[in-house]
């Protein structure tokens, strides 16, 4: 039964993370509550012992894919068009 106790509270950090991940506005908010979910994600599957897919998880899902987001975001914020300036 105490073993149930922390799988249960990281199971229900999943599903909360990735309601908070839908909700966000700010595209650098949203990438960082990508990171979060996938840490909880790496966690959870270390916690089951499925130390192979946790490891995939953490590098891939968390570190590669953030990374790789955030070039994305930073390419296409820099690259929209400034509005016109009345003088």
């Amino acid at each position: 039964m105490t073993d149930t106790i922390p799988i249960l509270i990281i199971a229900s950090l999943l599903p909360l993370s990735a309601c908070l991940l839908v909700l966000q506005t700010n595209p650098y908010h949203a990438l960082i509550m990508r990171g979060i979910l996938g840490a909880i994600a790496a966690l959870l599957y270390a916690t089951f012992g499925a130390a192979d897919v946790a490891l995939t998880e953490a590098l891939v899902g968390t570190l590669l894919s953030v990374v790789l987001y955030a070039i994305a975001i930073r390419s296409a914020l820099s690259n929209t068009p400034n509005p016109p300036t009345e003088s």
